[in-house]
C-alpha cells in the first residue's frame, strides 16, 4: 500500500479498496488461502471494486503473485462441507493426478477443488450404496449446488470443471 501511495496510485480511488487489494496480495504472497470474495466480505468492499484495485496494483507495481494451492482449497471446501476423511483423501489423490497430468492448468483452484471432491463424493456414495443400502449417511444427500456454494462458484462452473476434468484425465490416461 505504501508503494502505491508513494506513486500516487491511491489518488482518486477509495482507500479501503486499495488496502483490501494490498491485503489480498499479501495473503497470496505468503500463501494464505483467502479468495477475493473472502477479503471483500471481511473489508466491506465490493468484489468488483476489489478486483479492479487488485489488477491496478499488480500491473502498476509489477507484482507477481503465486497461484492458490489447489490442495489447500480441497481442505477448505471439504471442511465447509463436513465431508468424510475418505472422500477428502480420494479428492486429494484425484487432484495429484490432475496436477501431474496438467489437467489443472488455467482452472480456478476453488472450482477444481469442488470438482474433485464432488467426483470423489460420487465414487464413495456408489461404493457405499453397494455395501449398505439400509444405512443413509448424512453425506449421501449432497448436491452439486452445495459443493458449488462451499467453493464460492456457480453450479455451471462446477459442472463444466467436472466435465473438463473427466475428459482431460481420460484422454491423458
Amino acid at each position: 500500500y505504501r508503494k502505491a501511495q508513494s506513486r500516487g496510485m491511491v489518488r482518486g480511488r477509495t482507500v479501503s479498496a486499495m488496502l483490501a487489494a494490498a491485503i489480498y496480495i499479501a495473503c497470496r504472497e505468503i500463501e494464505v488461502g483467502k479468495t477475493l470474495k473472502d477479503i471483500a466480505q471481511g473489508t466491506n468492499v465490493k468484489p468488483k471494486t476489489l478486483s479492479q484495485s487488485y489488477r491496478i496494483l499488480l500491473t502498476e507495481l509489477d507484482i507477481k503473485t503465486p497461484m492458490l494451492d489447489p490442495m489447500r482449497c480441497i481442505a477448505k471446501v471439504a471442511n465447509r462441507m463436513h465431508l468424510h476423511e475418505r472422500i477428502t483423501r480420494q479428492g486429494m489423490d484425484i487432484m495429484h493426478t490432475a496436477i501431474r497430468k496438467e489437467a489443472s492448468v488455467g482452472k480456478n483452484p476453488m472450482g477444481l477443488a469442488a470438482a474433485v471432491l464432488y467426483v470423489s463424493f460420487l465414487n464413495n456414495n456408489i461404493n457405499n450404496s453397494v455395501h449398505d443400502k439400509n444405512n443413509e449417511s448424512n453425506n449421501s444427500k449432497r448436491s452439486q449446488t452445495s459443493f458449488a456454494q462451499a467453493a464460492g462458484i456457480t453450479d455451471v462452473t462446477l459442472r463444466n470443471t467436472i466435465k473438463d476434468l473427466k475428459n482431460k484425465l481420460l484422454l491423458l490416461n
